[in-house]
């Protein structure tokens, strides 16, 4: 016996469900949207109201249930859209094959209700416009200021819908890597402005030099030896690369090809590789490229030596011709109310535009922290008790050390304890492994500091392409080859990233090691590189492991289990002395692994475990001579407190060079006096001094001495 069918008000009610859900993936994987009528005309001004608004998604379509999702194409959302008609007579597909133009295989394709094609590509050049019909008949280019409607809209609630033509789902829309080809942006076919700076046949007119032939080798076995499914985006990389240095003179034109040789090794279809090739080169080509000189110091401009090649000498003439002027700018005040609020994504520790670090010995729980707080970020949950940004933040962690098995199995068990699903990561958390995508930013060469620039445009550029908030680099020091005690090579590496991160428009967390103590606390001065390190980071905190007379004071089973982490070096508020206690527990997957993951930890109220014997010794004390209430002074009775209780409060130390334990020490025993203030153990009052001034002091009141 068949289902019922569903009335049409039950119809209504399942596509009104639908669409809110869908509108709110694409929300949360960083695509705007609006409501489009069933047809195609917008219902708000989308080109300043698309929103990634959760509750504003809701209102729309609970106005108007059966509304279509659009999205802005071009830089918003990322990805910009062949529109390939079939209707009205019009058959775009067979426009492209009379053409002989072809489509990437590994395009993302939506089928249209009409049974037309959208294609899917990734936002790469500002300044390509829209343009209807000028590629061929049929065939339309969705790009900057246009729009588009999404999969799984319905013009009509009975009618077929926008649908993915693969495996597809709404999270493929936000990862697109695929390019442009070619041929949809040529002058001649879209009639469009947008061109290369220079015809392409006029660079590589000299030989390959050896850094050059170099390059070239290198390229060539990144696209002979591409796995399967990234060859296309493998041999486009690879073509930018080698543009850059054909425009700056490092390679000839005709050497350059080659590249297409090592598709051909890959049995790529030659149209297809082609068109890549062309599209990857051309856009290297206006960002001319050559050998990298030294940077000799930390003013010294990071970059490469002149170009040689006339064509290549010009874009430099006209760049500096316009560059920016540097003058003095007169200050003028801005009202109050008009000033920008600092974006912060994590506390008070992580900060968009800049770089914060985490340091720490080795063994204490750093890598697994971050990876908690990348969880926290991205579900815009306080899993670890500290305030995240609304609403969830996208994240990249970079483990430049563990395999990626490792990196998942410690996801999955940070998962699994605090209860977590796939809708908290929703596609906002990205991993890489270092095994697999190695990453050096700078090396030095003799006595000369290289900073790589293509190491340098991807990270902005995969940074940009997936909206990224935060990416975390764990380890630093496996992100560059320089000598760690060489200050301007450290200095030059953190403003590297700094500039990545500025570039970025998110912020960089660098997790970093500690140097060797004997047994020491850490400060931010312990971080290997030293004071460059610390000095060039705009947040540091640092994490020390408890110490057994800590576990004793603090009531903790087992010290080897527990962390402080303390904020060392904050230049964007007044000191705040914050710290955090941490604790590891192990979780147990289904496969038996035993796994290690980090949870915020508060120790007991510490007034309960100043004992009766102490409390008495220090009474006798209190009443044998005269001990100030006021913690500045030398003569404080908090002091006497400490010695019994056998903590260290960094005596004689000004609070700003007392170490993260020694102010969690001094909190303590203020906590410990302040409970007996409260019990009437002890009470304070007025003596005079050997000066005979009058000052506040420590004493037993009668009843506690009867």
């Amino acid at each position: 016996m068949s289902a019922p069918s569903l009335s049409p008000e039950e119809r209504n009610t399942a596509l009104t469900a639908e669409m809110i859900s869908a509108a709110k993936q694409y929300a949360a994987a960083g695509i705007p949207v609006f409501p489009v009528g069933g047809n195609k005309v917008p219902l708000v001004s989308w080109s300043t109201e698309a929103t990634k608004d959760p509750d504003q998604i809701e209102k729309w379509w609970r106005r108007w249930p059966t509304a279509m999702i659009g999205a802005p194409t071009g830089p918003r959302s990322g990805f910009v859209v062949l529109d390939v008609d079939q209707k009205n007579g019009i058959d775009g597909h067979s426009t492209l094959h009379t053409l002989g133009f072809s489509i990437p295989k590994d395009a993302v394709e939506v089928k249209t209700p009409s049974g037309g094609s959208h294609y899917y590509f990734g936002f790469w050049e500002s300044g390509l416009k829209n343009s209807a019909g000028k590629i061929g008949s049929g065939i339309d280019l969705r790009a900057e200021g246009g729009m588009i409607i999404l999969p799984p809209s319905r013009p009509t609630i009975s009618g077929s819908d926008y649908h993915f033509a693969h495996a597809q789902n709404f999270g493929a829309l936000s990862q697109i890597a695929t390019p442009l080809p070619h041929w949809a942006y040529s002058t001649k076919a879209t009639g469009t402005s947008y061109r290369p700076a220079l015809p392409i046949n006029t660079f590589g007119t000299g030989a390959t030099t050896a850094y050059g032939q170099a390059a070239l080798d290198r390229e060539f076995e990144r696209v002979s030896t591409a796995p399967a499914g990234t060859a296309n985006n493998s041999l486009n990389v690879a073509a930018h690369a080698i543009g850059q240095l054909v425009a700056g003179g490092e390679i000839s034109r005709t050497d350059a090809n080659c590249l297409l040789e090592a598709a051909s090794q890959r049995k790529m279809d030659d149209v297809e590789a082609a068109a890549t090739f062309e599209s990857g080169f051309r856009a290297g080509c206006n960002e001319p490229r050559s050998a990298p000189t030294s940077v000799t110091n930390g003013t010294a401009p990071i970059g490469g030596k002149m170009p040689r090649t006339g064509v290549a000498r010009a874009l430099a003439d006209e760049a500096r011709k316009t560059s920016p002027v540097i003058v003095p700018l007169p200050f003028s005040w801005i009202e109050e109310k008009h000033v920008t609020k600092r974006d912060w994504l994590y506390g008070k520790h992580l900060i968009r535009k800049f770089v914060s670090a985490t340091v720490s010995a080795g063994g204490i729980g750093k890598s697994i922290l971050v990876q908690t707080e990348a969880l926290a970020m991205v579900s815009a949950k306080k899993i670890l008790d500290v305030s995240v940004a609304q609403p969830p933040l996208r994240v990249w962690y970079i483990n430049l050390e563990d395999p990626i098995d490792e990196l998942n199995r410690r996801f999955v068990a940070i998962r699994k304890y605090f209860k977590l699903n796939d809708a908290d990561v929703a596609g906002r958390l990205f991993v890489n492994s270092g095994r697999d995508t190695p990453i050096t930013i700078a090396e030095k060469a003799g006595d000369k500091i290289i900073v790589s620039p293509h190491v340098v445009r991807q990270l902005v550029e995969g940074i940009q392409r997936n909206k990224i908030d935060v990416l975390i680099i764990d380890p630093f020091v496996a992100s560059h080859r320089l000598p760690e005690n060489d200050n301007t090579a450290i200095e030059i590496a953190i403003r590297t990233w700094s500039d990545i991160a500025e570039r970025g428009n998110c912020a960089i967390e660098l997790v970093h090691h500690a140097r060797k103590q004997n047994g020491e606390n850490l400060t931010a001065e312990s971080a290997r590189g030293g004071s460059a390190f610390a000095a060039s980071c705009r947040e540091v905190r640092v994490l020390n492991r408890m110490t057994e007379n800590d576990a004793a004071r603090l009531g903790a089973e087992n010290h080897r289990s527990h962390f402080l982490a303390s904020s060392e070096k904050q230049n964007m508020s007044a000191s705040s002395d914050q710290q955090d206690w941490y604790e590891m527990k192990t979780v147990t997957l289904e496969n038996s692994d035993d796994v290690g993951i980090v949870t915020r930890w508060v120790p007991p109220d510490m007034a309960i475990f100043a004992s009766d014997q102490v409390l008495r010794s220090v009474q006798e004390k209190f009443e044998a001579s005269s001990y100030r209430a006021n913690p500045q002074s030398p003569d404080w009775g908090g002091y006497i407190v400490a010695n019994e209780l056998g903590i260290d409060v960094g005596q004689g130390m000004t609070r700003v060079n007392k170490t993260g334990p020694q102010k969690a020490a001094l909190r303590q025993v203020q906590g410990v006096l302040g409970h007996w203030l409260k019990t009437g153990a002890i009470t304070v009052v007025e003596r005079a001094n050997h000066k005979r001034e009058m000052k506040k002091c420590y004493a037993v009141p009668k009843k506690s001495q009867s």
